[in-house]
């Protein structure tokens, strides 16, 4: 039943004299797993283009400074999580940077 969405089953809204009533607490709980899930895939989306490169042993087209900043970025994005203690940002931007850093490997070594 959707009023039981939310962490450890605790009800993210329930309804109350026809006024849905909700949960803020198991929102923000169930946004969290939401977004980890959302920024960890669309993260992966850089998986081909490694797999593409590596297995292709080509880097045609690719501009090395744009990943360059991109490896730059994602690092500074990690240390801002490790600062705040973000879970998301850290996870994230670990992988990120591990895939940018092949990506302009890849470049280095296939161009």
């Amino acid at each position: 039943m959707l009023s039981q969405i939310g962490h450890h089953h605790h009800r993210l809204f329930r309804i109350e004299r026809d006024k849905v009533i909700i949960n803020k607490h198991e929102m923000k709980h169930w946004i969290d797993g939401l977004v980890l899930i959302v920024a960890v895939g669309g993260t992966c989306m850089m998986i081909p283009q490694i797999l593409k490169i590596w297995q292709g042993q080509t880097a045609a087209g690719l501009a090395l400074p744009t990943w360059i900043a991109y490896v730059v970025g994602t690092s500074f994005w990690l240390l801002y999580g490790i600062v705040h203690k973000d879970k998301v940002l850290i996870i994230v931007n670990i992988l990120a940077t591990i895939f940018n850093a092949c990506i302009v490997i890849g470049i280095l070594k296939f161009s």
